[in-house]
C-alpha cells in the first residue's frame, strides 16, 4: 500500500520520470506535552503543532525506480483491460442487433411457410396424418380438457400405450396366465413368434425342398381317368354341401388324388372354364400338377390341401359368401387353398428358421413356407402355359387375383394368427364390412381360407380324431428330428412326453375356438352352421381325454 501512495503523490506531483522523486507524506500525531502558554509542544524534525492536541509531522522520502516501473506496468495493464472492454462491449452489442434481426426474418419466413402450407391444403386435400395418431391426440384433448377422476385418467394412458405399442392386434398370453396351462401358453408364444426358446442355430442348409417330378409322361400317368372308381368318384362328391364331408374317402376312391378331382368338380359347378376361358386340359394339368407338388407328409399333404378348398366351396357355396364376393375372388380363393401347402416339408417355421435352412435364408424368417408356397406355384404356371390358369387374364385382372392369393397364402402363417381376428372382429364390431371395398372382400377371403386351414376341429368327431392323429405324428416326426439336430425339442411335439388331449384341448380353446367365434358371429346369422356344435363336442371328448391321461389310463389319438 505505501508503494501505491508512493508512486500516486510522484504522478500527481509531475515527478514521475525524475530519478528518486522526492515525496513527503503528512501525519497527524497526538501532543505529546503542552507548553507553558498551553500550545503544544512538538518535538522531533519536520514536526509542527496543529491545535492544542495534535500534531502534524512531515515525512520526506524517495521514490525508487523498481516503484516507479512496477506502478507503470499495473497501469498500462488497466488501461488496456479498459480498452478491450470496451470493443468486446461494442461486438457483443452488434451481435446482439445482429441475431434479433435474424430473429425477426426467421419469424417472417416462418409465417409467410404457414400462409403457403395453408394455400396448398386448400388446393390438395392431403392429409398426412394416419388415423391412429388422430386417435390418441383426441384422447389426449380430452384429458386436457375434461377434469377426469385418476383412475380415468390412469385406463385413458393405458389405451394410449397400447395403440402407441407395435403389438396392438397381439394378445397379451401373461395376463391370467395361472389360467392357462403352461405347455400352452409355451407352445402359443413358439407359434407366435416361430421360436422354440433358446434355440441354438443349427448348421444352414438342414431342410432342403426337393423339386417334384411334374414331367408331362409323370403326369399323364397321375391324370389317368380311374375308370372302375368314376361312379363312386361322382357318388362321393354329391356330399360336399355338407360340412361333415368326409375327404378321407375321397382320397381312397380318388387312389390318393382327392384335390385334383375336388378341383375339378368344384369348377365345373362355378363354371370357372367359361367365366375366365381357361382350356379343360389346362385346369386338369394345373390341379395333377400341384398335387403332384405336395409331399407325402401325415398331415401336410394334399389331402389337407382338398380339406381346405372343400371349406372354402363350403364357405362360399352353403353359407352364402358367393352373394358378397365377386366370382374372381371365388377363383382366387379356389387356387389360393389348392396351393396353401405345396411342397410343405412337414416341420413349421420355427424349425427351418432356426436350423438356418436356405428357405428361412431366402425369406429372411418371414412367412417363411407361406412364401415358398405362393412362389413354387407361380413359377410353376408362369414357365409352364399348359397348367398356367391364369394366362387369359389381362395384366390389370391378373395384378389384382394374384394379390388375392397371395394374400390368402400368407395369411395361414400361423404368427399372425391373433392379428387376423383381432382386426376382423375390430372391422365387424366397429363401422361393418363394406363390400365395394376391395380390402374388406380380401380380409373376408383370408379369414375363410385360416378358418378353413385349421377347420378340422370342426369337423364331426371321428373326422377330428384322424385329423388330431396325423397333425400329432407329423409334430412327432419334427421333434425327432429336432433331437437329431441338437435343437430344442418344440412343445408338444416329443413323442415320449407329449400329452395329446391337453394339445388339442389348447388348439381348440385357444386358436380355433376365438377364430370360429369371430367367423360364426360374421356368416352365421341363422345358427345352422355346424362348425360350432361340432367344436364344443371335440372339445368334450378331448378333455375327457385329458382326466383320463391324468388318472393313469393311456389314450392315443386314432
Amino acid at each position: 500500500m505505501t508503494s501505491i501512495l508512493k508512486n500516486l503523490f510522484v504522478i500527481q506531483s509531475g515527478k514521475i520520470f525524475q530519478p528518486a522523486a522526492p515525496y513527503y507524506v503528512t501525519e497527524v500525531i497526538p501532543c505529546p506535552s503542552l507548553l507553558p502558554d498551553s500550545t503544544c509542544n512538538c518535538t522531533g524534525k519536520n514536526t509542527i503543532p496543529l491545535d492544542e492536541t495534535q500534531c502534524q509531522k512531515v515525512n520526506y522520502l524517495n521514490v525508487t525506480w523498481p516503484e516507479e516501473g512496477t506502478c507503470l506496468v499495473a497501469l498500462l495493464l488497466i488501461g488496456a483491460a479498459l480498452y478491450m472492454l470496451q470493443d468486446f462491449i461494442k461486438e457483443y452489442a452488434f451481435s446482439l442487433v445482429d441475431r434479433q434481426n435474424h430473429v425477426q426474418q426467421l419469424t417472417k419466413q416462418n409465417a409467410d411457410l404457414r400462409s403457403q402450407l395453408k394455400a396448398m391444403k386448400k388446393d390438395v386435400d392431403l392429409d398426412l396424418e394416419s388415423p391412429i395418431t388422430k386417435v390418441i391426440k383426441m384422447i389426449r384433448n380430452i384429458q386436457d380438457k375434461c377434469d377426469l377422476e385418476a383412475d380415468m385418467m390412469e385406463s385413458l394412458d393405458y389405451v394410449i400405450s397400447i395403440l402407441s405399442s407395435n403389438q396392438l392386434f397381439l394378445p397379451n398370453l401373461d395376463v391370467n396366465k395361472d389360467a392357462m396351462d403352461s405347455d400352452v401358453q409355451k407352445w402359443l408364444k413358439a407359434m407366435m413368434t416361430n421360436t422354440q426358446g433358446n434355440a441354438p442355430l443349427g448348421r444352414g442348409g438342414e431342410v432342403v425342398m426337393s423339386q417334384t417330378d411334374l414331367s408331362q409322361g409323370h403326369m399323364d400317368a397321375i391324370v389317368k381317368p380311374i375308370q372302375a372308381n368314376e361312379s363312386r368318384i361322382v357318388e362321393v362328391l354329391r356330399g360336399i354341401d355338407q360340412w361333415g364331408f368326409d375327404i378321407f374317402e375321397l382320397r381312397e376312391v380318388t387312389d390318393g388324388r382327392p384335390l385334383y378331382y375336388l378341383g375339378l368338380h368344384i369348377s365345373e359347378k362355378y363354371n370357372f372354364r367359361n367365366l375366365f376361358s381357361v382350356d379343360d386340359s389346362v385346369l386338369r394339368n394345373f390341379l395333377a400338377k400341384i398335387e403332384a407338388g405336395y409331399k407325402a407328409n401325415p398331415y401336410h399333404n394334399s389331402t389337407h390341401a382338398a380339406d381346405v378348398l372343400h371349406a372354402i366351396y363350403y364357405f362360399v357355396s352353403v353359407l352364402g359368401l358367393k352373394e358378397l364376393v365377386t366370382a374372381e375372388d371365388c377363383f382366387a380363393g379356389v387356387i389360393a387353398a389348392s396351393i396353401h401347402d405345396l411342397e410343405h416339408p412337414g416341420v413349421n417355421n420355427a424349425f427351418l428358421i432356426n436350423s438356418q435352412s436356405p428357405l428361412a435364408l431366402r425369406y429372411n424368417d418371414l412367412a417363411v413356407l407361406e412364401n415358398h408356397h405362393c412362389a413354387r406355384a407361380f413359377e410353376l404356371m408362369t414357365t409352364d402355359e399348359s397348367c398356367n390358369v391364369l394366362s387369359r387374364f389381362s395384366s390389370e385382372r391378373l395384378k389384382a387375383i394374384r394379390s388375392s392369393i397371395l394374400s390368402m397364402v400368407l395369411a395361414t402363417d400361423m404368427s399372425s394368427h391373433f392379428e387376423y381376428i383381432a382386426k376382423f372382429k375390430n372391422k365387424i364390431s366397429g363401422a361393418g364390412l363394406n363390400f365395394s371395398d376391395t380390402k374388406d372382400c380380401q380380409l373376408v377371403m383370408d379369414i375363410a381360407m385360416k378358418c378353413g386351414d385349421i377347420s378340422n376341429a370342426t369337423k364331426p368327431t371321428e373326422l377330428c380324431k384322424k385329423w388330431a392323429a396325423l397333425i400329432m405324428e407329423e409334430f412327432f416326426q419334427q421333434g425327432d428330428q429336432e433331437k437329431e439336430k441338437g435343437l430344442p425339442v418344440s412343445m408338444f411335439m416329443d413323442r415320449t412326453n407329449t400329452v395329446i388331449p391337453k394339445c388339442q384341448v389348447g388348439f381348440i380353446d385357444y386358436i380355433v375356438t376365438p377364430l370360429y367365434e369371430v367367423w360364426d358371429q360374421y356368416l352365421n346369422e341363422d345358427g345352422s352352421y355346424e362348425a360350432f356344435s361340432n367344436l364344443a363336442k371335440n372339445r368334450e371328448y378331448w378333455k375327457r381325454q385329458q382326466e383320463l391321461e391324468l388318472q393313469g389310463v393311456q389314450v392315443v389319438a386314432k
